[in-house]
């Protein structure tokens, strides 16, 4: 723990550092404008502090110690330390990855750099869709465009339609149009998380989750207006 807060320490201060070198010879020169750009960069690397640093390592690193357990010794447990255990995983994974990005995001900054949103609330999400669009979005954004698009625009994929189409009809071509590829970008997106099984079935799992969601949208909307 304090070695991992050392090295963060030490980073701050390197860019702090060369930050100050930066504005003091601008300054020298007869530049004053740049004594706020580095108020402005003190400004940021203290909120990348306390918000980013405090969040990835105080507060996930601490949920991790305890999910860390509980899923080595998942065998042994039962009821609610079980559920709080998986439960807990899930949010210590996304203040992990979140707190992450968010410190590339500040120290990017500092040196006038702005990176893309990779995580919008996930957790507020109303179906599992939105779910990731909002996780990962960089990740998902690379599949839609090298992945997605380029399954359903292909050669083969064009067939199934043309095929699907004559013989049940448009909507069932475009249902075809619209698993076909969803479930290839899925069965990779479990790939790359990890070459094994388990992965891979996590992605089929998730895929079968979100092409159900795509098909059935406008039923599940009506089903839930009705509850």
């Amino acid at each position: 723990m304090w070695k991992k807060i050392t090295a963060v320490t030490m980073i701050c201060i390197l860019c702090a550092f060369f930050s100050f070198r930066i504005t003091d010879a601008a300054e020298v020169s007869g530049t004053k404008q740049d004594v706020t750009d580095y108020k402005q960069i003190s400004a940021l690397i203290s909120d990348t502090w306390d918000d980013d640093y405090f969040e990835k390592m105080v507060i996930s690193d601490r949920i991790q110690a305890f999910t860390n357990g509980v899923l080595a010794n998942w065998q042994q447990l039962t009821g609610f330390p079980l559920l709080l255990g998986i439960s807990l995983f899930s949010i210590q994974l996304y203040l992990d990855w979140m707190g992450c990005m968010d410190i590339a995001h500040g120290v990017s900054e500092i040196f006038g750099i702005n990176l893309d949103r990779n995580f919008w609330h996930p957790f507020f999400s109303k179906n599992m869709p939105e779910f990731w669009r909002r996780w990962h979005i960089s990740l998902g954004a690379w599949f839609k465009d090298y992945l997605l698009y380029q399954v359903s625009m292909s050669g083969l994929c064009k067939k199934i339609n043309k095929f699907t189409r004559r013989k049940w009809g448009n909507q069932a071509s475009r249902a075809f149009s619209a698993v076909i590829p969803a479930a290839v970008v899925w069965i990779v997106t479990g790939v790359w998380h990890g070459a094994a099984s388990c992965f891979v079935l996590w992605g089929v799992y998730h895929g079968i989750l979100i092409i159900t969601s795509s098909l059935f949208e406008i039923p599940i909307q009506k089903l839930c207006k009705f509850l």
